[in-house]
């Protein structure tokens, strides 16, 4: 009688994860209308209005980049991208979020002619509630301004909306990320797996919730745990923590020869209704600095590598994935240990296959050289180094965070002790499981 309740227990405990929901993702891709405005006048014009007359305007593709087209190639400034899109009525009670992936550089939002937000810096997703401004089963239009003016460094600033646009549409209470630590002990060949879920709830009434957490190799699962949880009405990233040990006979690391990937699925629950699922992949593996020396699972490696700069001559800086496949592979092919980036960050598809080739990288906030944001009072690079550590602390390719590029000279950078001081600790505060640094020059 005991056996049998048992596999009654376990057999619901995992018809919940079966019966979960993926988040619905609608596809804005594809060509928008598109006008360059030199003279800074579309707002004045009114072009972010819903009933805008844009039947002279040009085509564009999104993703891509402006620069591509012959009559733009040498175009900096601003331009529009206006499109419509429809949402079902049976979506009205769920959360619909606007995720851009990647917009270069300065951008300003509207939806139905309503100003929904603004994002500049140019190299990372960001995303915004339209759930209260759009009318579902009827026609809505987004306009997209964006400004390629900005440049730093080496960086050659193409325009546009350059990476992919989507709705992703959830319930209100909702999964918005996970970060996984998993650390091994090298002597026992154990490891530990941390997971910080982080939910949201934006309904007006507070919620207790459950999370249903799978771990995974070769898509078989090799632990599970839930979590409980109350998240307060109104109330972003709610984060909730909890431990996941792996017994030796469970775990393989993670190593540039042997890159292993396990995936940890969580499947938030509403009471017994299954109502997202967010899945994510990791490696288990330990860096650590000993004199000269950086140890990979223990293990002195010696970083052979090339530098890493994501735009192409053919397709600008949206980097489809045959043309990142196409470089990783000739880079493992030679045998390359350890990737510098130069200098901005990587699109989600570029860093997943690092993880799965097995190459290290360390991730960056691209400043360089002479430059006013050499500054701790300074909010961009923070703010920067914020969201990368947060877009990226899954993947085990990522070994550590450089805040900056050849910054240390105080002749050019007044501020540099102070703000490279403080980047590294806060680096360091954001994720202590990897390294923090920057790339020197002035080291002597």
């Amino acid at each position: 009688m005991y056996s049998k309740k048992l596999i009654l227990v376990f057999c619901c405990f995992f018809s919940i994860a079966l019966l979960a929901q993926e988040s619905t993702i609608l596809s804005l891709n594809g060509d928008w209308s598109f006008k360059i405005d030199p003279e800074y006048q579309g707002e004045t014009l009114g072009f972010e209005k819903k009933d805008a007359d844009d039947s002279c305007w040009d085509t564009m593709e999104v993703p891509g980049n402006w620069n591509l087209h012959n009559q733009y190639s040498e175009y900096a400034g601003d331009a529009w991208y206006t499109k419509t899109f429809r949402v079902d009525e049976s979506r009205k009670n769920q959360l619909v979020r606007l995720v851009f992936e990647s917009v270069y550089n300065d951008c300003k939002v509207w939806v139905n002619g309503k100003f929904i937000g603004e994002n500049h810096l140019g190299f990372l997703p960001f995303e915004f509630d339209i759930s209260k401004v759009i009318n579902y089963n009827q026609e809505n239009r987004i306009t997209v301004l964006v400004n390629n003016m900005f440049k730093k460094g080496a960086m050659w600033n193409w325009g546009g909306i350059r990476r992919p646009i989507w709705l992703e549409i959830t319930a209100p209470v909702r999964i918005d990320y996970q970060h996984i630590t998993a650390i091994p002990d090298l002597k026992k060949g154990t490891a530990n797996v941390q997971l910080k879920i982080a939910g949201s709830n934006t309904t007006s009434v507070e919620k207790s919730i459950s999370y249903t957490i799978s771990l995974k190799k070769d898509g078989k699962i090799v632990a599970q745990k839930q979590v409980n949880a109350t998240i307060p009405a109104n109330t972003l990233e709610h984060t909730s923590l909890c431990s996941i040990p792996l017994s030796r006979d469970k775990v393989a690391l993670w190593h540039y020869d042997f890159p292993v990937l396990y995936e940890s699925s969580v499947v938030i629950n509403d009471g017994n209704k299954a109502i997202q699922t967010l899945s994510n992949k990791f490696g288990i593996r330990k860096i650590e600095v000993v004199g000269t020396k950086i140890l990979l699972n223990g293990e002195s490696i010696r970083a052979v590598g090339f530098n890493v700069l994501a735009e192409d001559r053919i397709t600008g800086t949206t980097l489809p994935l045959d043309k990142i496949k196409s470089d990783v592979d000739m880079m493992k092919s030679m045998g390359v240990v350890m990737t510098r980036l130069a200098h901005v960050t990587l699109p989600e598809a570029y860093l997943d296959y690092l993880d799965e080739k097995g190459i290290l990288i360390f991730s960056e906030v691209g400043l360089w050289g002479k430059d006013r944001w050499v500054d701790p009072d300074h909010p961009m690079p923070k703010e920067w180094l914020k969201r990368i550590v947060k877009k990226e602390y899954n993947h085990p390719s990522i070994i550590g965070w450089s805040i900056g590029n050849e910054i240390g000279s105080p002749k050019n950078n007044p501020k540099a002790h102070e703000y490279i001081k403080g980047a590294i600790e806060m680096a360091k505060k954001l994720d202590p499981n990897r390294l923090a640094v920057y790339a020197s020059n002035t080291a002597q």
